[in-house]
């Protein structure tokens, strides 16, 4: 968003790995922010805005190959596709079915881990899954998640998380999750380029709390990613409802997960179909 809304032309994105700061101290990166800050501030014509704007890694791609670069960001190829939850299934056909739907408990010990450098799965919550995937997808961009909720609460959190599953039952994932407080649900127009991603102001005005029991609807972008999911593995969401800083309820809400043909709910991906 912030690539998109500055007003220059002569700007760079580099979506990399690891934590907010570790790699821009790696001797890569730290060349790579030289090169470009040379040329602008000390005029050396070293050719760094000639190369293409977008600079990337996908995360579970061969070696070698995991750097990839674009000239614009959403990448151009990119097909963005609805995955719909079913009974603990994930796939790209609407549910038919009258009314359907999952209950949980909210639990508050739930973990969405300590560093983007490792896996973070979410040990608890309701999850959802494709079939073992019959080629590889890669997956690069802002996934949004749109979700039809109740809860016994006037309020609650509810956080999506995109995992690959292996063959061998192995969850990973790499910060690619994402959260919306349902009581800040409202949406507006953005005064800004954000990609066509909802927009919530998040103003005290706007606060709507749930009404107990009462299907409602959420929509939110999960954070950029770039990661390739590999044919034999699943693509997997889980939903979870608390974590370290969500406000304590007691006793604890159930909340439900819709799924029928009134009140479809799916995670859409960026899917990048290779030329």
């Amino acid at each position: 968003e912030g690539l998109m809304s500055a007003a220059s032309k002569s700007k760079k994105l580099r979506v990399h790995t690891g934590t907010h700061f570790h790699p821009f101290h790696t001797e890569e990166g730290r060349l790579d922010q030289l090169r470009f800050f040379d040329h602008w501030l000390k005029g050396v014509d070293n050719g760094v805005m000639l190369e293409p704007m977008v600079y990337y890694y996908t995360y579970n791609e061969a070696k070698g190959k995991e750097w990839r670069s674009s000239e614009q960001w959403p990448l151009p190829n990119e097909k963005r596709t609805a995955y719909y939850l079913g009974a603990k299934s994930l796939g790209t056909s609407k549910p038919t079915e009258a009314s359907a739907k999952d209950d949980a408990q909210v639990e508050y010990a739930v973990s969405m881990g300590t560093t983007s450098t490792t896996s973070n799965p979410t040990p608890k919550g309701i999850s959802y899954a494709t079939e073992p995937l019959d080629k590889d997808v890669r997956v690069t961009g802002h996934p949004v998640a749109e979700l039809w909720v109740s809860s016994t609460a006037t309020d609650g959190d509810f956080i999506a998380t995109l995992q690959d599953v292996a063959p061998d039952g192995k969850i990973t994932s790499y910060n690619m999750h994402g959260r919306l407080r349902a009581s800040l649900r409202k949406e507006a127009d953005p005064p800004y380029n954000n990609l066509g991603l909802p927009y919530h102001p998040f103003n005290m005005a706007d606060v709507q709390p749930l009404t107990p029991n009462e299907p409602t609807q959420l929509r939110f972008d999960l954070l950029p990613i770039s990661f390739l999911f590999k044919a034999g593995h699943r693509i997997q969401v889980t939903l979870s409802f608390a974590d370290s800083v969500t406000p304590r309820v007691m006793p604890a809400p159930s909340v439900s997960i819709y799924r029928d043909a009134m009140h479809t709910s799916s995670i859409t991906l960026p899917i990048i179909e290779e030329p």
